[in-house]
Parts: structure tokens; C-alpha cells; sequence
């Protein structure tokens, strides 16, 4: 058996072990006697696992494509990643939008939808503003600034960050990057050098907010990046991060099976949880390298039929490998719509906002096979079990005219005894 076919064969059971957990749910009366033959509906809210995407035209397009826009997103996510870039964010000194961000959050809210603000330093130009000043220094304290003052600010709406964007390969010298990466965020991060910069963002960001989840993120899987999160620790060796981002833009060729399990098992030896925090799959015709306009969007990329069918088989493979994978919590899509990042024909929807097959096979895992639904009786001992996988619960009890709803979250570990007093 080939390295791929063995890793294949093994994903439905690991799925099992690592996603799943036994839940019983005993039914009893007012004495605490059990109640048999009662009616146990067991119905799954939200998944325990991060489902996302970047929710980045949620205010775009016509008042229609913004519908259908929402109402994809929200079938299918639990998880979105607001956009912070900060040339784009703050465009003037101090007069930062937060205003278009404050709607989009609080969608999110009503929805039960977990946000993470993507990302707070990044040297290319759209984070690295013009007016930042001219000196190292004070761009190094303009860029501690913005760290702690805005996950300060949105503590409590937002306490997922990717702090530091793309350490690893943060002084790039390829042509286009004389273009991109020459503003003051550069000139800040070379003074202090990779990780020291990175690390000193990372302990300002922990003072703004103890409780927030704060990532790395960087589309280099390669050994660079791995030496660079060994440098993020604290004076106890300690690591200052709590999550591990991988970008997984895949505008080439699919990675396949050996690399994907590979990538997954080099960065699980940080006992961190991974984060595939910007996947792409695209639909039409491959690009690689040099082809690929870096600074400008392709309106000649589109989608085909046979790309669209390439793309769904990619994406479900892709999904249940990482989702069997027990070090993966989350899987993030970049752009849900066609001719996003790059003009590419990367999206679950076409420029036309209908779904492609690849958006169909993922409702059909996330909100179908790896989705809780059951009924049963309970036994003489007023109970019954399934299988089920982690995540929020509401469980519904009756018998004749008595009812009982209990709330509650399935996690990994033993077996969860739920009690519904009817």
C-alpha cells in the first residue's frame, strides 16, 4: 500500500477517535427516578471544530449578491476572519474604519459566529501605511501601538488575532518585492530581526488581551518557518503564541496527500493546535510561479466544468485529511466568491454567486456526515447513547405531556452524561 492510499484508509476512523465522543442522556423524573420509554431528540448547533472563511464582500455587491453572499456564509461557517489590513484599515492616521467593521461583528454575534481579526503586522504595502514615520523607531512603536491598542479596543468581540503575518520569509528579495515589501513595517521588523520583532508584538499582544487566541501565520511550510516559531518564546521557553497558521493557497498544483499529511505532522511537534488560515483550491487553469501577476488581478482566470469537478474532489479530500488530523482546529476558505485574491477562479461560488460542486461536498460533510442528528427511546434506566460529534447541543426530552430541553457542549474525552429532569 502506497504512503498516500495508508493515510487515506485511515481517516474514518480517526475521525472517529478525535471528533467524536459517546453521549448518553438519562431522563428522569422530579424524584430522580428514571423515566424509560421516553422521547430523546438529539440535535446538533454548532460544530466544536472551526468551519471559516474570510468574510471579506460581506458589505459588497448588489443588495441580492449580498443575501446570497450572507446566507452561503452562514449555512456553512462557524468561523469568519475580518480583514485589518492596515493601509486599508487605517488609511489616515487615527481614523481607522472601525465603523464598517462594527456591522459585519455583530452579524457574526447574532449568528454564533467566532471572528478573528487577520492581521495586525504584516510588511507588505496594504499593512505597512504611508504615513507611518520615516524612523525605524518610531514606526517600531507605531506598530507596538497598533497591536495592543486595537486588541485592546475589540476585547470581547474579537479575541482571535493572527498577531504576525509571514515571518518566515519577511525580507523577501524577489523583483516584485522591491514594489511590496519596502515600507516602514520592513524597515521596523529589520531593526530588532525576525523573531525578536515577532516575539515582542506576541508579549504586547498577551498584555492587551490574557485571554486571546494569538497566531502565527505564514504560507512558507518550510524548515525557515519552523525555526522561526522556536524563537517564539518567552524567557521561561514558554511559547507566546496559542495557535500555529498555515496558508494553503493552492493557485498551482494540489499538494496531495504525502505533503498535506507531512505539513501536519512537522507542526504538530509544537503541541500547538494548527490553523489552515488561508486555503485556496482553484477551478480552472493551474498558474505557478512566475505566471501568477503578484501585483494585480487575472480577469482572463476563470472557471471551467472540469476545473469545478477538480476543485470538488480537492476539497473534500483536503478537509478529511485535515479533519482527522487530531493537531488541526480549523480550516479557513479565503474567499468564498470567483475572481477574489488574484482574480482567481478560487471560490466556493461563481462570479455569478451559485455554488460550485465544491461548496456542495462541503455542506455535505460539515452539515451532513459529520453533522449530530438523533432520536431514541430510553431503556428501562431512563437511558440511551450515540456517537456524536464534538460541539454545541440541544437535547429534547418528553413523555406525554412532560418536556425537558438541556443545553449544553460536547468535547473530547470520556463518556458525557447529559440529564434531562422531566
Amino acid at each position: 500500500m502506497s504512503e498516500a492510499a495508508e493515510i487515506l484508509a485511515g481517516i474514518d476512523q480517526r475521525i472517529r477517535k478525535h471528533r467524536t465522543a459517546k453521549l448518553a442522556v438519562s431522563v428522569v423524573d422530579k424524584a430522580g427516578r428514571p423515566v424509560p420509554n421516553a422521547e430523546v431528540e438529539i440535535r446538533q448547533t454548532r460544530h466544536e471544530f472551526l468551519f471559516g472563511s474570510g468574510i471579506f464582500r460581506w458589505n459588497r455587491g448588489t443588495k441580492a449578491q449580498k443575501t446570497i453572499y450572507r446566507s452561503h456564509f452562514e449555512a456553512l461557517f462557524n468561523y469568519a476572519t475580518y480583514p485589518f489590513y492596515w493601509s486599508r484599515f487605517e488609511p489616515r492616521k487615527s481614523r481607522a474604519h472601525h465603523d464598517r467593521l462594527a456591522p459585519v461583528i455583530e452579524w457574526c454575534k447574532e449568528r454564533n459566529i467566532v471572528g478573528k481579526g487577520h492581521p495586525l503586522i504584516w510588511n507588505h504595502d496594504v499593512s505597512s501605511p504611508k504615513w507611518l514615520p520615516k524612523d525605524p523607531k518610531k514606526s517600531l512603536a507605531a506598530c507596538e501601538a497598533r497591536v495592543y491598542e486595537t486588541i485592546r479596543r475589540y476585547k470581547g468581540r474579537i479575541d482571535s488575532w493572527d498577531v504576525i503575518n509571514e515571518p518566515a520569509d519577511c525580507f523577501r528579495e524577489r523583483s516584485f518585492d522591491e514594489i511590496s515589501f519596502r515600507g516602514q513595517v520592513t524597515k521596523a521588523w529589520r531593526m530588532l530581526g525576525k523573531g525578536a520583532f515577532s516575539k515582542r508584538c506576541f508579549l504586547i499582544a498577551r498584555q492587551a488581551n490574557p485571554d486571546a487566541t494569538l497566531l502565527v501565520n505564514d504560507f512558507v511550510t518550510k524548515p525557515s518557518y519552523e525555526r522561526l516559531i522556536e524563537q517564539l518564546v518567552d524567557d521561561d521557553g514558554k511559547p507566546v503564541y496559542d495557535a500555529i497558521g498555515i496558508q494553503s493557497h493552492m493557485h498551482g498544483n494540489y499538494w496531495g496527500v504525502p505533503k498535506i499529511w507531512n505539513v501536519c505532522q512537522r507542526f504538530a511537534r509544537f503541541g500547538k493546535p494548527l490553523h489552515f488560515t488561508e486555503t485556496t483550491l482553484i477551478s480552472g487553469r493551474p498558474k505557478m510561479g512566475d505566471e501568477i501577476d503578484w501585483r494585480g488581478w487575472d480577469p482572463e482566470w476563470h472557471s471551467t466544468k472540469a476545473g469545478e469537478r477538480r476543485q470538488a474532489d480537492n476539497v473534500e479530500e483536503f478537509y478529511r485529511l485535515l479533519f482527522s488530523h487530531p493537531a488541526v482546529k480549523a480550516i479557513t476558505w479565503f474567499d468564498i466568491v470567483d475572481s477574489g485574491w488574484l482574480g482567481a477562479p478560487g471560490g466556493l461560488l461563481r462570479k455569478d454567486f451559485s455554488p460550485k460542486p465544491a461548496h456542495e461536498r462541503l455542506i455535505n460533510l460539515i452539515k451532513g456526515e459529520w453533522w449530530t442528528q438523533a432520536t431514541a427511546l430510553t431503556d428501562k434506566a431512563g437511558r440511551c447513547s450515540v456517537r456524536a460529534f464534538h460541539g454545541d447541543y440541544e437535547i429534547k426530552a418528553r413523555l406525554g405531556g412532560k418536556r425537558k430541553t438541556v443545553k449544553f457542549h460536547l468535547t473530547k474525552g470520556g463518556e458525557t452524561e447529559v440529564v434531562a429532569r422531566i
